[in-house]
């Protein structure tokens, strides 16, 4: 059956036999991305039925996730402190653990510091950058 429950039952059994370390996260991200919807509508129509292309298209990329390319190169995106990034091979993977630096960053500054003048060169999407510009709008 191609109905959006059984695609996301075999999906996380396939990436759970493959390692994945979160093949449920990883099932429902992808095929939201593919459909361009999010999960409440993936939860909301279970039994929505997926054409033989959009499961062949899904299943490609599902194929990339099990030979190990991360979700976010697969769905060219990486949200970072709630802000989505655009991501390809070329570029860093903003990582959940790097948000510690910005809250880091804002602790020591404070949100109302004056003029600052910040540098991210090099460091992968820019992310950092980007984050400390828009949480403190008086840094250039």
């Amino acid at each position: 059956m191609n109905d959006i429950r059984s695609l996301l039952h075999r999906t996380t059994r396939g990436l759970a036999a493959g390692g994945s370390a979160s093949p449920r996260l990883d099932a429902e991200v992808l095929l939201m991305r593919f459909l361009k919807t999010d999960r409440v509508q993936l939860c909301m129509r279970p039994e929505r039925v997926l054409t033989e292309d959009q499961c062949a298209g899904f299943s490609r990329w599902t194929g990339r996730r099990r030979r190990g390319e991360p979700v976010a190169y697969i769905t060219g995106e990486k949200e970072f402190w709630s802000l989505p990034f655009e991501v390809n091979r070329h570029v860093l993977i903003p990582r959940p653990e790097t948000e510690c630096l910005i809250e880091e960053v804002l602790t020591h500054v404070g949100r109302e510091a004056g003029p600052l003048r910040l540098i991210d060169i090099g460091t992968g999407s820019g992310a950092i950058g980007v984050v400390l510009a828009g949480e403190l709008p008086a840094a250039r």
